[in-house]
C-alpha cells in the first residue's frame, strides 16, 4: 500500500543464533536433559536446514543491506539469504 510513496516495510527473524543468551539457553537446556552443551548443540542445529546457526554479524549485515537505499527486489520476488 506504502511502495507508490516509496516505503519499504521488510521483517527479519533470524532464527537461532550465537549469542551468549542462546549459550545461556544451550547450558539450560542441557542440564535439563542430563546432555552437554554441545549436544544440545547439535540436537538444535539438526533442525536447521542450513545446518549452522547464524554469526550475529550475518543478521547485522542483512539488517544493514535491507535498511539502505540500494536498490531492492521487486514486490512479490522472495529472497533467500
Amino acid at each position: 500500500a506504502y511502495a507508490g510513496r516509496g516505503l519499504r516495510v521488510v521483517g527479519v527473524n533470524p532464527g537461532l543464533t550465537e549469542t551468549e543468551r542462546v549459550s545461556e539457553g544451550l547450558a539450560a537446556d542441557a542440564r535439563q536433559t542430563g546432555t552437554t552443551p554441545e549436544a544440545a548443540l547439535q540436537k538444535h542445529v539438526a533442525r536447521i536446514p542450513l545446518g549452522r546457526i547464524a554469526k550475529p554479524e550475518e543478521i547485522a549485515d542483512a539488517v544493514v543491506f535491507l535498511a539502505s537505499a540500494r536498490p531492492f527486489p521487486p514486490a512479490r520476488t522472495r529472497r533467500a539469504w
